[in-house]
């Protein structure tokens, strides 16, 4: 497979802003596809969506390494899933698959109105938490890359 092919591509945005539909619309496009989707790892044992706060940074270790395997088997097309509000949240990500040989997009859709997210997002995430998650936003790329 010629690198060029490989292609890793980070999601970020608020809740309800519609990465899982995408991650769906792209999913039913490839075959080889490796979706690595924080929210996966935040589930209760029904599988509905549980955010756990205890272990978050013990889950997103996990879901960091499982993309670093995805990357060093050369899969075909690696989506890594996660709000990603600030930059540090996913510059390891964007540093590892280029380390591979990875051509990487940094994708946002069009950010929703607080209370868009709000009503959208299936996570149970209010008005204010979307307006602080807004505050905290960074910019990609960062003012030194540009």
């Amino acid at each position: 497979m010629n690198n060029f092919l490989k292609t890793a591509i980070i999601l970020r945005g608020v809740p309800g802003s519609g990465k899982s539909s995408f991650v769906k619309m792209i999913s039913m496009c490839s075959e080889d596809v490796v979706i690595h989707e924080i929210d996966d790892l935040h589930k209760d044992d029904e599988g509905k969506f549980f955010w756990d706060e205890e272990n978050a940074e013990r889950l997103y270790a996990l879901n960091f390494a499982n993309f670093v395997i995805s990357c060093s088997k050369g899969r075909q097309l690696i989506i890594f899933d996660a709000i990603n509000i600030e930059v540090r949240d996913f510059q390891g990500y964007i540093d590892i698959a280029e380390k591979y040989g990875y051509k990487v997009y940094v994708v946002c859709p069009n950010p929703p109105t607080p209370e868009e997210s709000a009503r959208n997002n299936t996570h149970h995430t209010s008005i204010v938490q979307a307006r602080e998650m807004y505050k905290r936003w960074e910019n990609w790329p960062p003012k030194e890359k540009v």
